[in-house]
Formats: structure tokens, C-alpha cells, sequence
């Protein structure tokens, strides 16, 4: 039997060696549950209860895989600014409720500065928006 002394045990006997295994395999274990750390929030809610089931995991993990997963640059009931610039000024700044899935998804790619029609997430980006187009003259 192998008899040896680190810091956690004290004593050069069986049971101090023991005590040694004993502590190893919960340092291995806290470093395994340190790897896990950066998905407990997006997997677990309070209490510990999962936000997903592991069927709808592996759904949504597949469909990633098979490219079929789409991030939408607003949620539905979500608000979005729109700013519309013509030739004419002054620019017209208006608010949009997404209401639908289609309708959150016909954003995709149009959020920001654009030519005539740009979308913005915040009000305050839409109206720093506004405030860098100039005057009319």
C-alpha cells in the first residue's frame, strides 16, 4: 500500500492516505462543477429548477447543428424605433410593438444605420441617431 503526505493529510498511515484519495477526488469533482458553472443559469432557474427539459435541449442543439436556428434581433412585445430619412427633412422618428414572429423576423439584418429606414433597440440610439443626420440645408 502506498503511504504518502500532502498538505490535507497529516499522518504517514493508511488512513492519512485515505484522507488524501478522499480529498483528491473532491478537488476533481469542484473542477468538474467549475466547468459547469457557466451554464447553471442558462440551464436552471430558483431552486435549482431546470428551465429546459433535456428533450427540448437536444431539440434545440440539433436544429443549431442542422443550422436551423435563428437569433431574432427583438423578442415578441418587444419595442423597436424606427427612423425614416428622406430628402425632405426633418426625419421621422416612430415606435413599433413587434406583435408576431414574422414580424420580429423581417428585423433580422435591418437593425441600425441604414440608408432610408433604420431600427434601432433603445430610444436613446434612435434619437443619437437622429441628432448625427444633420440639417436640411
Amino acid at each position: 500500500m502506498d503511504i504518502s503526505k500532502c498538505e490535507t493529510c497529516i499522518e504517514d498511515c493508511p488512513q492519512a492516505q485515505g484522507r488524501h484519495e478522499e480529498a483528491t477526488g473532491r478537488m476533481y469533482a469542484m473542477r468538474e462543477l467549475a466547468k459547469c458553472a457557466p451554464y447553471w443559469d442558462a440551464l436552471f432557474g430558483e431552486n435549482d429548477k431546470p428551465k429546459i427539459t433535456p428533450d427540448r435541449l437536444r431539440e434545440m442543439m440539433e436544429a443549431d447543428r442542422d443550422g436551423r436556428v435563428v437569433i431574432l434581433p427583438v423578442k415578441v412585445g418587444g419595442m423597436v424605433y424606427r427612423v425614416i430619412t428622406t430628402r425632405d427633412c426633418p426625419p421621422l422618428l416612430s415606435e413599433i410593438e413587434i406583435k408576431t414572429v414574422e414580424q420580429a423576423a423581417s428585423l433580422i439584418g435591418h437593425m441600425g444605420k441604414h440608408l432610408l429606414i433604420s431600427y434601432y433597440h433603445t430610444l436613446e440610439a434612435a434619437k443619437a441617431a437622429l441628432k448625427g443626420e444633420g440639417d436640411c440645408s
